[in-house]
């Protein structure tokens, strides 16, 4: 990150980190989330967007 210096940076990952705890203590299903996103087959679709990402060079993913 230019023009931070190396205690911002390890303050800002410290406060992501705990930010990522924070969130990963909610219960997904007490917040009403059940219908929310695709069900299944999580893994095939990451897998197919690093494909093409990386592979194929699809960095802008809106157009398609």
């Amino acid at each position: 990150m230019p023009g931070t210096s190396s205690a911002e940076r390890h303050a800002l990952y410290v406060a992501m980190v705990t930010t990522l705890v924070q969130l990963h203590t909610l219960d997904w299903r007490d917040l009403g989330l059940e219908d929310f996103g695709k069900k299944g087959e999580y893994a095939a679709r990451q897998v197919c967007v690093c494909v093409c990402v990386c592979v194929l060079g699809l960095h802008d993913l809106h157009i398609w």
